[in-house]
């Protein structure tokens, strides 16, 4: 398992760019996209969430997993 910041860490990676801030909620922007990244940075994410958030954000599981 992987920590929320561990994962914002990969988007940003990835391309990601963040935008805004407003608690834990932080809005990224790649291209004409948006998401929301909604995740307390202590939190450990488990099998779905990292897949959900890999689909979310244009990746593979795979493809997440080695930017971390």
């Amino acid at each position: 398992m992987a920590t929320a910041r561990l994962v914002r860490n990969a988007i940003e990676k990835s391309g990601w760019q963040l935008v805004s801030i407003e608690g834990s909620h932080r809005k990224y922007r790649k291209g004409n996209r948006t998401e929301m990244f909604a995740y307390h940075d202590s939190v450990d994410l488990g099998r779905r969430a990292m897949a959900r958030i890999a689909k979310q954000y244009g990746m593979s599981t795979e493809e997440l997993r080695r930017l971390l």
